[in-house]
């Protein structure tokens, strides 16, 4: 049975496309698009074919999910963060910056 996708549906995909999004931030900006274009078209289908809150609770959450993506690019090893990288810088100038008075 062919499910009708409603507005309200189609933001209930996005506020799940945009918090994978999120925390997929330390894969590359090419891979990230695809990813999200991936999970939209699936979550998209999906809502057609169960609906949409069968398609959003059979995806798992969004850490679950991006966990598997970060494993698959860059396995199980420890990887860099930009944004751990760009707090510790800025903590590293705040301790300068009260060193030079």
């Amino acid at each position: 049975m062919a499910h009708r996708l409603t507005w309200i549906d189609r933001l209930r995909i996005e506020r799940v496309v945009w918090m994978l999004d999120q925390r997929l931030y330390d894969i590359p900006r090419e891979s990230r698009i695809a990813h999200r274009r991936e999970v939209r078209q699936n979550l998209l289908s999906a809502a057609q074919d169960i609906g949409t809150t069968a398609a959003v609770r059979n995806v798992g959450s969004s850490a679950q999910l991006a966990a598997a993506y970060l494993a698959a690019e860059f396995g199980d090893r420890p990887r860099h963060s930009w944004i751990a990288g760009a707090a510790v810088g800025c903590d590293v100038d705040a301790h300068r910056d009260r060193a030079a008075r």
